[in-house]
């Protein structure tokens, strides 16, 4: 049986929209494109726009980018808290990292 849970469904959102950018140029222009595209697709899923994402130099340092990697931190904030999503794309597809 499929894991149909949010917090799996949120996931299943990221990571498809993570995926949209396996064969792209790991750069600042893609990063800036792919934290926009993570942002409608949270927008819309979470219908709320109470959230932080880092996909830039902090997260993705020269090391990670030379083995084909792409990483995201994720922070979804809500009432009486916070959740953080560390995902990491690679050439075998998404999963966490940290």
């Amino acid at each position: 049986m499929r894991n149909t849970s949010p917090f799996a469904k949120l996931l299943k959102v990221i990571d498809d929209c993570m995926l949209e950018y396996n064969r792209e140029i790991n750069d600042s222009v893609n990063w800036m494109k792919l934290k926009r595209s993570l942002s409608n697709e949270l927008s819309n899923f979470l219908g709320m726009d109470d959230f932080a994402i880092v996909c830039d130099d902090r997260v993705n340092t020269p090391k990670i980018v030379d083995e084909n990697s792409l990483r995201c931190s994720i922070t979804i904030y809500y009432d009486n808290g916070f959740q953080v999503f560390n995902r990491q794309l690679t050439p075998n597809g998404c999963g966490y990292y940290g």
